[in-house]
């Protein structure tokens, strides 16, 4: 499995923004659980409190990842291109 960091979580989200902005509402509902999946995971595996990011460099547990990758499929980047 690659490493991934949240720099790569980053370019995810500004495209899944990007995509929001014309999604149907069941999509976007689906964009936001998973958001709020990605965030409880890295504050659990980074020990954040809510509202806390870690440093870009941070390298991402294997379930952040999962996650990610679940987000990515629904906007369709393909982390493979990061």
């Amino acid at each position: 499995m690659s490493m991934y960091t949240m720099k790569d979580a980053a370019h995810v989200f500004c495209y899944t923004i990007v995509m929001m902005q014309s999604a149907p509402e069941d999509v976007l509902r689906v964009y936001r659980d998973k958001i709020l999946a990605f965030s409880k995971q890295i504050e659990v595996d980074f020990g954040l409190k809510s509202g806390q990011m870690p440093p870009n460099d941070a390298v991402l547990t294997p379930e952040a990842v999962a996650i990610l990758r679940e987000i990515d499929g629904v906007v369709g980047l393909h982390l493979a291109q990061i």
